[in-house]
């Protein structure tokens, strides 16, 4: 199978590493940088291994075409037509909106990764990788195939709104009070803060009709991910653009549609705009 993967970050390198072990993939990147990826390796459980793909700062006729860039990068390929199917990988729901592939198919996914240096990612963790679309089925054995645990859903909108209620909670609280994830749960103050805002997205998610258990979800993963730093507050420390937007300003703007207030959230949207702006 031929895939080209549009994203040189940590999480498009460690996917192009996998899915090269059995089919032809390019590594589109920047125009300009393809010189800086010819010795990228990625960290997989403890074992370093060269990146083995083609890289191309060009678009290719491929039978998928991977979307792997940063929420906020979307609207950079926003007028690119595909021939062939296109998978997206982001955080938030944004790119719900984005149809650019024959047919176009949405990846829920608690993967993590991270860049250790400009020329190695790490695969720091492995969770579920949750693929679904209403433009048709994709086999996804090509994924399993690789060592990628994907599975099908029928309802891929309900998961991508679960997850995103569990980020707009976990990502931005943490981001801003500078914690790992687990502080959610085990700090009384924090936990108190934490399931107000997720009262909030619940008033939005009942509103429209979604049977999704926020606080449920939010705990779960506070509590597998305790150790964990979110991607959030990763992004704020190194100075970097978040995906607020795609998250909780998504969601806001659902929230508004459906005129349900959701101060507490709009509070947190706030705060990582002002974040961010003392950066730039």
């Amino acid at each position: 199978m031929k895939i080209q993967i549009i994203g040189a970050g940590a999480m498009g390198l460690v996917l192009a590493h996998f899915l090269s072990s059995k089919n032809e993939v390019i590594l589109v990147v920047k125009k300009g940088t393809s010189e800086r990826y010819k010795d990228v390796k990625v960290l997989i459980d403890g074992h370093y291994y060269r990146l083995n793909v083609k890289i191309s700062e060009k678009l290719d006729e491929a039978d998928l075409t991977l979307v792997a860039v940063k929420s906020y990068d979307l609207p950079n390929i926003s007028d690119v037509k595909i021939a062939g199917d296109v998978m997206f990988i982001q955080n938030g729901l944004t790119h719900l909106r984005y149809k650019i592939g024959k047919r176009n198919f949405y990846c829920v996914t608690t993967w993590a990764a991270r860049k250790i240096d400009e020329e190695t990612s790490e695969l720091t963790g492995r969770g579920y990788f949750r693929v679904g679309s209403e433009d048709g089925f994709l086999d996804l054995s090509f994924l399993r195939d690789t060592g990628i645990n994907a599975e099908w859903v029928d309802d891929i909108k309900m998961e991508l709104f679960r997850k995103a209620g569990i980020n707009a909670v976990i990502n931005p609280i943490t981001a801003i009070y500078r914690i790992p994830n687990g502080a959610i749960i085990e700090n009384k103050y924090i936990n108190f803060i934490s399931k107000k805002v997720s009262e909030e997205i619940q008033m939005l998610y009942n509103k429209m009709g979604l049977k999704i258990n926020v606080w449920e979800d939010v705990e779960y993963t506070a509590n597998v991910t305790r150790r964990n730093y979110s991607s959030m507050l990763q992004d704020i420390l190194k100075g970097s653009r978040t995906e607020i937007e795609s998250i909780t300003g998504e969601l806001l703007k659902y929230a508004n549609s459906n005129k349900i207030e959701m101060q507490l959230n709009e509070l947190l949207y706030n705060t990582l705009k002002n974040l961010e702006f003392q950066k730039s």
